[in-house]
């Protein structure tokens, strides 16, 4: 039996994303590949490439949501999609990090298998706020 291909939609690509703006992390990573190659760019301590969903997870979501009250919501601005390619804009909601209000932006370029999950992402966000969010939560 063949493998079915699942077509990308910028509708799709947004249901994926609706899971962070509710908090529910586990789900919106079921859309990613356990060996996903993820790169967050930047000169920042979160910067560098996680080989593996977990590896990513753990390396950075779980020190960033600690220090932030009900997780990091982010919210789709805006979606562009190119074959197994989409470009995801967002905002992070005003999000308590350490009693100080914190509102990054990011993009997040993420290629598709055929089974529309991501199995590489480059993700862009501010490196001197990131900076500031750290050096002020170890303060």
């Amino acid at each position: 039996m063949r493998n079915q291909t699942m077509e990308l939609t910028e509708d799709l690509i947004k249901q994926m994303f609706v899971h962070i703006e509710n908090s529910d992390f586990d789900a919106f990573f079921e859309n990613v590949h356990d060996e996903v190659e993820w790169t967050v760019m930047g000169s920042h301590a979160f910067a560098g490439t996680y080989k593996g969903k977990e590896v990513f997870r753990s390396g950075t979501y779980v020190p960033v949501n600690k220090d932030v009250k009900d997780g990091a919501v982010l919210h789709v601005e805006h979606v562009y999609l190119d074959k197994n390619v989409a470009v995801v804009e967002m905002v992070s909601l005003p999000t308590d990090f350490k009693n100080k209000t914190m509102r990054n932006t990011y993009c997040w370029v993420l290629e598709f298998d055929d089974s529309a999950k991501a199995v590489r992402v480059r993700a862009y966000v501010d490196p001197a706020l990131m900076h500031k969010m750290m050096v002020e939560s170890c303060s």
